[in-house]
């Protein structure tokens, strides 16, 4: 046999408790703590909000905003700063390892260059083209004889 206890859940209540002074980190708690205050002003006093109280509103929340795009720049410049450095640091070939190269090493290392690059362009010679529609190769779609 099972036991089972049910607990009783309460929900949270709509009233606020007491006010406690602490900074918004966010813009959500700046709306939040700026309409806490509009209800204490309305229960004790029956007039509106105060005029100041809104303004100082406004404009912690529109600092808030400024601060949040400011870190969203800053993050920005320093991935931009982490990408150059990691340029800076890359590894460079240089021709001369090592004391002064002599015109005759020089012509030698630049025709093996170019040996080497010749080599790699003769070996990417590319396929005939195939057709798309009768699958031949020899022409193109556009071009294809038996439309």
């Amino acid at each position: 046999m099972l036991d089972i206890q049910s607990k009783k859940i309460t929900p949270p209540s709509s009233s606020h408790g007491p006010w406690v002074a602490k900074t918004p980190h966010s813009t959500a708690e700046v709306q939040k703590q700026m309409q806490l205050i509009k209800e204490l002003i309305d229960r004790h006093s029956q007039s509106s909000p105060n005029q100041a109280i809104i303004q100082l509103a406004k404009a912690c929340e529109s600092t808030m905003h400024e601060v949040l795009m400011l870190r969203q720049q800053m993050e920005e410049l320093r991935a931009a700063n982490q990408h150059q450095k990691r340029k800076r640091e890359a590894p460079r070939s240089f021709i001369a390892t090592g004391g002064i190269l002599a015109g005759a090493q020089g012509q030698q290392l630049a025709q093996e260059a170019e040996q080497a690059l010749g080599e790699v362009q003769e070996r990417k010679k590319r396929a005939p083209p195939q057709c798309s529609n009768c699958h031949q190769i020899g022409h193109i779609r556009t071009r294809c004889p038996s439309k």
